[in-house]
């Protein structure tokens, strides 16, 4: 910004780019408000079938997955991503689990699930798809 003689004026240079350093999220608030009001509405759009909103899950986790913390990390991850469910050991060594939930939730529970705890080693995680329940009002540790 120039003055009336044509020099620079610093200090009214600085203090916008002093507010925008300091209050980015104005600066997204005052663009997100301006694309809004500039845009025309659109129309909506046609309803089209898509894929249910929540799935369940039967999955068996195998490697070096029991007495690491590995049934009480899926609760801590499952319970995060508001699933509902259980997780339990088995006689062979292998992690049990159901889990349901959002889709998405639920898919990334399954990648959770592939790396585990730091304590843990995963092999193989088998997941199958199960009808859905509804049965669950939390994760549980069985």
């Amino acid at each position: 910004m120039m003055d009336t003689k044509g020099a620079w004026n610093v200090k009214k240079l600085m203090v916008p780019m002093l507010a925008m350093a300091a209050f980015p999220c104005l600066i997204a608030a005052a663009e997100s408000r301006k694309d809004a009001t500039s845009r025309p509405a659109a129309a909506s759009a046609p309803a089209t079938t898509s894929a249910p909103a929540a799935r369940a899950v039967h999955v068996f986790v195998s490697g070096k997955v029991q007495g690491v913390g590995f049934r009480d990390w899926t609760v801590d991850q499952a319970r995060a991503l508001k699933l509902t469910g259980w997780v339990k050991n088995l006689a062979d060594g292998r992690v049990e689990a159901v889990i349901e939930g959002p889709n998405e939730a639920v898919a990334d529970m399954l990648v959770k699930l592939k790396t585990g705890p730091r304590t843990a080693r995963v092999d193989e995680v088998k997941s199958t798809d199960e009808t859905l329940t509804g049965r669950f009002k939390t994760f549980e540790r069985q």
